[in-house]
């Protein structure tokens, strides 16, 4: 099991660290020191304080108490800000990666050191391509320094982002990675895994974020667990398993679960897909019956995406059918997709499914507003009304339905989406990466809302690049590859290694 306190000794730690937001504490206390030259993993459910404090250590956000030690060196956390933070070494690679696909690899690495320049303040473009020509090869980029940044693989522009935040630190940096892995398809992250050893053997360390549990007992060689401001566990990585990290973040031994149909039983096609033509998908063919939770899976521009969105009425496509139901379904609009009962859960949250400046209340209610008209006014009463009842069944916290959206952590955010589609009770529910980025706790909510809908009989379609998930959650599971559904998996033919063989293999004939 994992200590309750204490941790590796280091070069760099937190000590005393505290932050409320009026009741709410956020950071109750914190000390902690990092290893040198190791991989820390900061982990944690959502609201835990992880972000809070990553926020106090690049100086954005004032602790009201607290001081970091850097080679004994003490910084007042109080009075933090992001210059004192950047010259203490720190370097931080958000999940946004902030990097812009239309500029060079060059262009981008001096967005972030500066531009180097000639007499006249000319551009020293002969510099600027030895610079990045130095970071490809040191993160063994397969690129050139006029490479556009669109034309790389998504790990490879992970590693653009962190080569830019470290180029002028030297081996003085602690890097800090914040999900790097989250959008990543599993076969690009052992690409990103041997960079960012390489990192912490030749920096201060680097401090890991993840959700993703089977990441932390792979890379890193440190762990530090928070829970509700909290520091609740630290100590080496060496020797625990996931059931252990499990207990360490939530607090409670994992229980096992497994995919379920619900009341109705399976059966009867409630959704048929007939040589689909959208995007990259070339002629999908499947079903999808009452009570069912499918999965699809694929790699990086199979189609996933284009599929759902196909059913959506988000995009047009191009030639085959859909039928809900026993009917034709060809959405011109997704008001028509709505009205005919599909709901979809969209991949990026924040840009296509958040209202963000907008509360949690009028982010419930987005999808029946019609319904708390009272006479040319909007009843703003009832609608607070149920949006509280939501929030409590869908256990959203903070539990406060007028709070501004953007107050939530990810995984809260995403159970207001979920609700805000699952109170229209769908006939047809589209999920496109629902956990993504949220903690094991909300994971399982999230799961567990999936499988609510399945059982009141609805036709639930699953994407996701977790294959564990996939193998968790669901009662079958498709394979998008070539632009085709290549496997069609049930029962006991789902399992990581038969996912990703027949992802990599688009020559396998439908089984």
């Amino acid at each position: 099991m994992i200590a309750s306190a204490g941790g590796p000794t280091g070069g760099l730690a937190v000590r005393s660290v505290t932050k409320s937001y009026g009741a709410n504490v956020a950071l109750d206390d914190i000390t902690v020191a990092l290893g040198a030259q190791r991989v820390t993993a900061l982990a944690g459910g959502n609201g835990s304080g992880k972000s809070t404090l990553i926020k106090i250590l690049a100086g954005v956000v004032a602790a009201d108490a607290g001081e970091l030690t850097i080679d004994g060196h003490r910084l007042d956390l109080v009075h933090h800000d992001p210059g004192r933070a950047r010259a203490a070494g720190l370097r931080f690679v958000h999940q946004d990666l902030g990097v812009f696909g239309s500029l060079s690899i060059a262009e981008n690495i001096a967005l972030g050191t500066g531009w180097t320049t000639r007499r006249f303040g000319r551009i020293d473009w002969r510099a600027q391509r030895t610079r990045a020509a130095e970071a490809i090869e040191r993160f063994s980029i397969d690129a050139t320094p006029d490479t556009r940044l669109a034309a790389l693989r998504p790990a490879e522009q992970t590693l653009v982002a962190i080569a830019r935040a470290v180029a002028d630190a030297g081996r003085d940096a602690t890097i800090v990675l914040d999900e790097p892995t989250a959008s990543l398809p599993r076969a690009e992250v052992a690409l990103l895994f041997e960079a960012i050893a390489s990192l912490a053997a030749t920096s201060r360390g680097v401090v890991l974020v993840t959700h993703r549990l089977d990441e932390i007992i792979e890379i890193a060689d440190d762990l530090v667990v928070l829970r509700d401001g909290r520091l609740v566990a630290s100590g080496p990585v060496e020797g625990l398993d996931l059931d252990d990290l499990v207990t360490a973040i939530t607090g409670n031994a994992p229980s096992p679960t497994s995919p379920a149909t619900g009341g109705i039983a399976a059966g009867t096609p409630l959704l048929r897909v007939r040589d689909l033509h959208v995007g990259p998908v070339r002629g999908a063919t499947f079903d999808v019956a009452h009570g069912e939770v499918v999965g699809v899976a694929g790699l990086l521009g199979s189609g996933r995406t284009e599929l759902l969105e196909a059913i959506f009425g988000v995009r047009r496509f191009e030639a085959g059918s859909i039928e809900v139901d026993g009917r034709p379904h060809r959405p011109a609009t997704v008001a028509d997709a709505i009205a005919s009962g599909i709901a979809l859960v969209p991949e990026q949250r924040i840009a296509d499914a958040l209202f963000v400046g907008h509360s949690v209340r009028h982010n419930l209610s987005a999808t029946v507003v019609s319904q708390y008209w009272r006479r040319w006014r909007l009843s703003h009463h009832d609608e607070a009304s149920d949006a509280a009842a939501l929030v409590q069944d869908f256990a959203v916290t903070p539990g406060d339905e007028s709070l501004p959206i953007g107050a939530l952590s990810g995984g809260n955010q995403q159970k207001v989406v979920m609700a805000r589609w699952l109170r229209r009770r769908p006939r047809v529910l589209l999920l496109d990466e629902p956990t993504q980025g949220v903690d094991i706790g909300a994971r399982a909510a999230l799961h567990g809302h999936a499988h609510a809908a399945a059982a009141t009989g609805a036709a639930v379609l699953y994407v996701s690049s977790d294959f564990e998930e996939l193998v968790t959650v669901c009662t079958r599971v498709l394979v998008l590859a070539g632009g085709r559904v290549v496997a069609d998996l049930s029962g006991p033919q789902i399992t990581v290694e038969a996912l990703v063989s027949r992802c990599f293999d688009s020559r396998k004939e439908l089984v």
